[in-house]
């Protein structure tokens, strides 16, 4: 094997490795929903000579339903131990509470989830929808979640 051979197979080579690291970038993500999640806690009150507390990232679950009112989740006013709706997606968010979801367009509602056996809802729109959430054609709708659980105003 002459010198002009080996460095054919050798770029060769280095451009299958190049084409196969390409394809291993992340893509971008084209529709769905993106945000964080924060927790909120504690006395919450203002006072003079007191800062309001800033909420700090949560690791938890969401669950995406379907759209779903009050009437398709059993539990208190903003914490729920059943949701009757159709889940659609359940998604992790990381240490900073950052999540993403590819999904459909529609309309939805969001849980969040610390242990599986509550879900908590505390917004709903002028329908009822409880956590609503709309993905629109070919657009990430950005939305950031506060979990209020144990928090008072």
């Amino acid at each position: 094997m002459n010198l002009a051979q080996a460095m054919k197979i050798f770029l060769s080579i280095c451009t299958v490795v190049l084409m196969a690291c390409h394809s291993l970038k992340p893509t971008q993500m084209q529709q769905g929903i993106s945000g964080y999640v924060y927790r909120q806690s504690g006395n919450q009150m203002p006072g003079p000579n007191r800062a309001p507390q800033k909420p700090q990232g949560l690791k938890c679950d969401l669950y995406i339903y379907q759209p779903t009112k009050l009437n398709r989740a059993t539990g208190s006013t903003t914490i729920f131990t059943t949701v009757s709706s159709k889940l659609v997606l359940v998604v992790h968010t990381d240490s900073t509470g950052h999540y993403k979801a590819n999904l459909p367009t529609g309309r939805y509602s969001v849980f969040i989830s610390t242990d599986k056996h509550e879900f908590f809802a505390d917004e709903s729109d002028g329908e009822g929808i409880l956590n609503p959430i709309e993905v629109l054609e070919g657009k990430v709708t950005e939305r950031n979640w506060v979990y209020r659980k144990g928090a008072a105003y």
